[in-house]
């Protein structure tokens, strides 16, 4: 697929999006992407890249019904795999960039992505998932503390 159609930036990822999503006239996709960035993107953004995806035969263009100087776009078979392929790859994108932030609870495993009870030990920081794992993880060792949630701590 080397020659294959990718797109790029967010604007042109929410275009896609609002195409997916229904059919849309340049003004409505316009309003879409804002919805999402908090600002419209400009007219030369969206339109070159609008004939770009009818060219590749990603969008079919017909005439507006209620006002014939409208054009409207509708993705196309080829179009709809292109947004699904795009979706598959941000996914990813951000499924390693949450993976990231994620700790692990050192006694069962799971993953944290804020809060948990950390607990030092003979100089080592350890993170779990709540009090009990803590105390459970501890007691297994040996070592009886008083677990505090309130403060994410161990006495």
């Amino acid at each position: 697929m080397s020659g294959e159609f990718r797109p790029r930036g967010l604007v042109r990822t929410l275009i896609l999006l609002s195409l997916y999503r229904r059919k849309r006239h340049g003004y409505g996709i316009m309003e879409d992407v804002e919805q999402v960035i908090g600002k419209r993107p400009s007219a030369g953004e969206v339109y070159p890249f609008l004939r770009r995806l009818e060219e590749g035969g990603y969008v079919v263009v017909e005439r507006d019904p209620t006002c014939d100087r409208r054009k409207v776009y509708s993705l196309t078979d080829r179009g709809r795999k292109l947004v699904e392929d795009s979706i598959d790859r941000l996914s990813s994108i951000f499924e390693a960039i949450i993976e990231s932030k994620l700790s692990v609870c050192v006694n069962c495993g799971v993953k944290i992505y804020e809060g948990g009870v950390e607990v030092e030990l003979d100089g080592e920081k350890m993170i779990f998932c709540c009090e009990h794992c803590a105390a459970n993880f501890l007691a297994r060792r040996g070592i009886v503390r008083a677990v505090r949630p309130e403060s994410g701590g161990v006495d």
